[in-house]
């Protein structure tokens, strides 16, 4: 048997507020909505049925930036989504951003 998921949508809206710790670190915390649709099927025998749901929660996370030089900054950020019937959409984020 098989099972695959495809995710459909996913979009939120979210506010940062971050406390500068001088000129080169900013903590902040994260918080909005997420809204996910997703759609399984599973296939066993030969035989397949499926169906989609739609999931949307509060959202919430932490990150911290770090300024490496006037032009180049590394961000790490975690973010839990949404939370349904014990099940948890969360993500872990590295990423590198640079000015011109």
């Amino acid at each position: 048997g098989s099972l695959e998921f495809e995710l459909d949508e996913l979009y939120g809206g979210y506010a940062k507020i971050g406390l500068p710790l001088g000129d080169a670190v900013t903590p902040y915390a994260i918080g909005g909505y997420t809204h996910v649709k997703g759609s399984a099927t599973a296939t066993l025998l030969g035989v397949s049925s499926g169906g989609s749901e739609t999931w949307e929660d509060e959202s919430w996370g932490a990150g911290l930036d770090v300024n490496l030089s006037e032009s180049l900054a590394l961000n790490v950020e975690y973010m839990r989504y949404l939370e349904k019937d014990d099940q948890e959409l969360s993500a872990v984020s590295v990423g590198l951003r640079s000015a011109f």
